[in-house]
């Protein structure tokens, strides 16, 4: 490729694969890079997205990312980096660049992404990860090709542990971690790791069944079996406390959401509940 052909660039998304493009495209010789991200970095970031370490938590990403690359390119490439979301940035600074490279990890975002890059005729490189697998294809007027959404989209029936525990949208999650609440009384199951590997592998369409209720969700056949529950396993109500009644998780989970993070706030039912007893 002729790098000089596309040297602005403009990197959305400077997470798991943000961070990789960012090292890749570091070794061409462009003129500018930017770097749009509105996310903190977390502790959960640390082990695969590189640019970061333990004194970087709390601060912004696109920041982060674009320190780390001026000094590794020693100022040999210009790094802009905007603390913003796709759709809050200025449409002015977003055709000054060339070419566009998607590191997004949501639909309504790339969606609009999409339409940005063929209202302004900007060539879009769409990628996305999950577990091994990966994939990107270009979108660009000059090629004729399909825009993001365009291509039909497999239905997601599954859903991650970080969204069932720290970003819960949809009923079918909140009901997913009581289940493994359930599961963690019931059962005698203490190994967090174990507990959250059978959350990741369960599907939408298993709860409505393991319920025996009509969801929308449950499209297609499932082989969910019922939970099993162990007849050895007697609770105590310490067991429950703990489980359920973890004040410090119910903190760290409302700090997680809190409005900085540009996510719905949460409700301490816990704490509801007792000032509505008082009352």
């Amino acid at each position: 490729m002729d790098d000089s052909a596309f040297g602005n660039v403009l990197v959305v998304g400077a997470g798991g694969l943000g961070c990789e493009i960012l090292k890749n495209i570091s070794t061409f010789s462009l003129k500018r890079i930017g770097i749009i991200d509105i996310d903190t970095i977390d502790i959960t970031n640390l082990n695969r997205q590189f640019f970061y370490n333990a004194d970087h938590i709390g601060s912004h990403k696109s920041k982060v990312a674009a320190h780390v690359l001026t000094n590794f390119l020693q100022n040999k490439v210009k790094i802009n980096f905007y603390v913003s979301t796709i759709q809050d940035f200025s449409e002015e600074a977003f055709k000054s660049f060339d070419i566009i490279v998607s590191a997004l990890d949501n639909v309504k975002a790339r969606s609009y992404l999409s339409k940005l890059c063929i209202k302004y005729d900007k060539p879009l490189v769409e990628g996305g990860s999950t577990g091994y697998n990966g994939q990107s294809y270009l979108i660009w007027n000059l090629c004729d090709t399909e825009c993001y959404d365009c291509r039909k989209k497999p239905t997601r029936d599954n859903f991650p542990v970080c969204t069932i525990r720290g970003l819960p949208t949809l009923p079918v999650h909140c009901i997913a971690w009581a289940l493994m609440l359930f599961n963690s009384i019931f059962n005698g199951t203490s190994n967090s790791e174990l507990i959250y590997k059978s959350i990741s592998q369960w599907k939408l369409t298993d709860l409505p069944r393991a319920f025996n209720i009509d969801n929308t969700l449950a499209q297609t056949e499932s082989n969910a079996e019922v939970i099993d529950i162990s007849d050895n396993v007697k609770p105590t109500s310490e067991d429950v406390s703990h489980a359920i009644d973890d004040e410090d998780d119910i903190e760290f989970l409302m700090e997680e959401n809190s409005p900085k993070k540009r996510r719905h706030s949460s409700v301490d039912f816990i704490a509801a509940t007792h000032d509505k007893k008082r009352k």
